[in-house]
């Protein structure tokens, strides 16, 4: 049997979560625990973080439950599971100055005829550390801190939720800047972290440089761990170039770029469009079918070779599925039958919507 392909379609959403309209969430993250058991985190715009789990794959959930952390740590940024069973997070505690007046966005006339978007003065700074829970999200244990050098800057997102390999390796995807006069610019950066010992220390390893030579941005990176081993990355890439030259592809090198590792994420490939989309999920189904889920209108495609090519590109289904409707979509695997998509409403941002995908004989 095969996932569906261009005969099905998502079930029909349903709501998740929701507060009332004058108290906005944020974006949401689901994760599989190892017995099968669906947890899914709502981030909230004050920083508190809700949890909501199902054991029966989706059918029903639990009310939602707050999680406790320690004061003065910030926020769940991503999650993640550990092959002990554990949830693991990495906590965050950022501030940062893009609304603030002393941020220019300027447009850069280059002498080949080329006009550009640019940032100056922008300023972003974090803490992040590991944090593990063995109740499901409500009580969290301190662990080391997440030292992002060779960054300046650096930050997770809920789309890049953590990854332990087979040999213990921990991999948190992340994006950041490896200059100041890149964090001026907002010229972003894409990579993981990764540590072989408990997160005592890091490496970094790049998946796609931003730079003003080339005017291209990587953000929000997203990695599914394959059944081969294989490393999945897809990053949300935006071309900066706003005016080009005849017969010069730049201005429009947008959309999602894939990159893979075979070596445990120490090396990536050069990163290639493969989706026109943003702000992905990924994750891997029983069968080794990738699923991802993403926006412009909110979408959900299917590879059947690793994330080089995708098909189905199904559309929710909602009263106006063409519509900007929602945004942030994680998806995880539910059994070998099933997989789950939840989503945060846009522009009513008090809403968490959840659907099912579901094989075909």
């Amino acid at each position: 049997m095969l996932w569906l392909r261009r005969r099905g379609r998502p079930t029909e959403s349903r709501v998740l979560y929701e507060v009332s309209p004058d108290e906005d969430v944020a974006q949401p993250c689901i994760v599989r625990m190892l017995d099968g058991t669906l947890v899914a985190l709502v981030q909230k715009k004050r920083g508190q973080s809700i949890f909501i789990r199902s054991q029966d794959g989706g059918e029903t959930w639990s009310d939602p439950y707050r999680s406790e952390l320690p004061a003065g740590v910030g926020g769940i940024g991503t999650l993640g599971v550990r092959r002990d069973g554990r949830l693991v997070a990495v906590l965050e505690k950022s501030t940062e100055v893009l609304h603030s007046p002393s941020v220019k966005r300027l447009t850069v006339k280059l002498p080949d005829g080329r006009e550009c978007e640019k940032y100056v003065g922008y300023r972003y700074s974090s803490e992040m550390r590991l944090a593990h829970s063995s109740d499901q999200g409500r009580t969290w244990t301190l662990g080391s801190s997440v030292a992002y050098s060779p960054l300046v800057a650096a930050w997770v997102w809920v789309g890049g939720r953590i990854l332990e390999l087979d040999d213990g390796t921990l991999v948190v995807p992340l994006a950041g800047y490896l200059s100041e006069q890149d964090m001026s610019g907002i010229f972003l950066s894409s990579g993981v972290l990764r540590s072989t010992d408990e997160g005592a220390t890091w490496s970094w390893s790049i998946i796609g440089r931003g730079s003003q030579s080339d005017w291209l941005i990587f953000s929000e990176p997203a990695i599914a761990k394959l059944h081969n081993g294989t490393l999945v990355a897809l990053m949300r890439v935006d071309d900066r170039v706003k005016k080009s030259i005849p017969g010069d592809p730049r201005g429009s090198r947008t959309g999602l770029h894939r990159s893979h590792s075979t070596d445990g994420g120490r090396t990536w490939s050069t990163p290639r469009e493969c989706l026109a989309g943003t702000h992905c999920s990924v994750a891997q189904l029983a069968d080794g079918v990738l699923l991802c889920g993403y926006h412009r209108a909110p979408r959900l495609a299917l590879s059947a070779d690793e994330g080089a090519h995708w098909y189905a590109n199904m559309l929710w289904v909602t009263d106006k599925p063409r519509s900007n409707w929602g945004w942030y979509t994680s998806v995880e695997m539910v059994n070998e039958t099933a997989a789950i998509c939840i989503i945060g409403e846009y522009p009513a941002k008090n809403i968490i919507r959840f659907c099912m995908l579901r094989r075909q004989p």
